[in-house]
């Protein structure tokens, strides 16, 4: 690995990305080269005991989501263990969960803005103890603080905590990726990659780049064979969709991203597990210097 890529986050390293790709209906290719590129590093044992405290696990089916952008990190299948759902209101209770998810992540849910428990009730026609499971569930999933004598309130993450989660999603992510170049020559693990490669209509709009985004990466982490990391995958991409979907990242952020995907899908395809893993890492680093670059008042204190 070169000494760009061991630089510490705090050195002032400038992420350098390529021309934007063409797309084609088979690999796509870009060329160029990349500079001052900084990769995350986290001893194993750290990365298990962080992704401990999460208290997450998926159901034993593998997760086929349909993502789009504004259902980033929204899973339409695959739930979390310790829902508590009985019978009688766990239908409602996931309702609360996944419609909240949806407002926080489209910006409908302002950072840092109280969710009033007698609207919700009164909204899904509902008795307090819904609303409360709901508020516990997302509070667990790190999108709310349950504050004292205020109530639920939309978490506005720090610095430090976006890093966190964009490390621990280098790590799962990077993994997921030498996994699938692993088994691209497997029966039909090619043409369900390459599926995945191809634009939708609105491809040119910053709406199609960002579906196409979570389309890809969603595609990584299934095709990787092992559903509950896709599960914790999802899980930490809602942080970066936050910033993603209330315009903070321009459209040069998406070029740059499509790009990234090119080399990862270039690696991926030719079967080298170790430099998508790389290049994977490296394409979620660049993204978070991004993130940490916006304005000091979108993070918390």
């Amino acid at each position: 690995m070169s000494s760009a890529a061991s630089t510490s986050a705090s050195s002032g390293a400038r992420c350098v990305w390529m021309n934007p790709r063409t797309v084609r209906r088979s690999s796509a290719r870009s060329a160029g080269s990349r500079a001052d590129i900084v990769v995350l590093h986290m001893p194993l044992y750290r990365l298990v005991r962080t992704l401990m405290s999460y208290k997450l696990a998926c159901q034993s089916e593998p997760c086929h989501d349909c993502w789009r952008a504004e259902q980033v990190g929204m899973p339409e299948s695959g739930r979390w263990k310790n829902d508590g759902d009985s019978p009688r209101c766990g239908g409602v209770v996931e309702r609360i969960v996944t419609e909240t998810r949806q407002s926080i992540a489209s910006g409908r849910l302002s950072l840092g803005q109280r969710l009033v428990e007698a609207d919700i009730t009164r909204e899904f026609n509902v008795s307090r103890g819904p609303v409360r499971e709901a508020f516990g569930r997302l509070a667990a999933e790190g999108l709310i603080d349950l504050v004292p004598h205020r109530g639920a309130v939309v978490r506005r993450l720090t610095r430090a905590e976006v890093a966190e989660r964009f490390q621990i999603r280098g790590q799962l992510e990077g993994l997921a990726a030498r996994l699938v170049a692993g088994r691209i020559a497997e029966p039909g693990y090619r043409e369900r990659f390459l599926a995945a490669l191809l634009p939708g209509e609105d491809a040119g709009t910053i709406h199609g780049l960002r579906r196409d985004n979570y389309r890809l990466h969603g595609a990584i982490a299934d095709l990787a064979g092992n559903a509950l990391m896709a599960a914790m995958i999802r899980q930490l991409w809602l942080p970066a969709a936050m910033f993603d979907l209330r315009g903070s990242l321009g459209p040069q952020h998406w070029r740059d991203s499509v790009a990234g995907h090119d080399r990862i899908a270039e690696a991926i395809l030719a079967g080298d597990g170790a430099a998508a893993e790389t290049l994977m890492r490296e394409h979620l680093e660049c993204g978070l210097q991004k993130i940490l670059a916006l304005p000091v008042r979108v993070f918390g204190a």
